[in-house]
């Protein structure tokens, strides 16, 4: 399979999002981010309906990735604010809510 890389970054959510986003490119060029994001909720349901495929996670990933390109957040920005809001979340205090959810204080 060749892929086609836009940004020419050895990180490894910049190559996701460069394929991602050539591929959506080239199926739906006028796509929008709020386009996308109704195909995203779409694809959380499919997840949700079979936690167990691991192909369904990676739509929702692929929908993620395209909407913060479309949004100029770029895969590197995305690992960055992830570790960062991780270490946000780590110094946070956590308690289960009455639906089993966490919520932070």
């Amino acid at each position: 399979m060749t892929t086609q890389t836009l940004s020419g970054s050895d990180h490894l959510l910049d190559n996701l999002q460069d394929e991602v986003v050539y591929w959506a490119n080239q199926a739906h060029p006028g796509r929008t981010a709020e386009s996308t994001m109704l195909k995203l909720f779409e694809e959380i349901g499919e997840m949700i309906s079979d936690p167990k495929d691991a192909s369904e996670y990676a739509d929702v990933i692929i929908m993620l990735l395209d909407i913060a390109w479309q949004n100029d957040i770029k895969g590197t920005n995305l690992e960055i604010a992830v570790r960062n809001k991780m270490q946000i979340n780590r110094a946070r205090e956590w308690r289960v809510t009455k639906l089993g959810t966490l919520k932070h204080e």
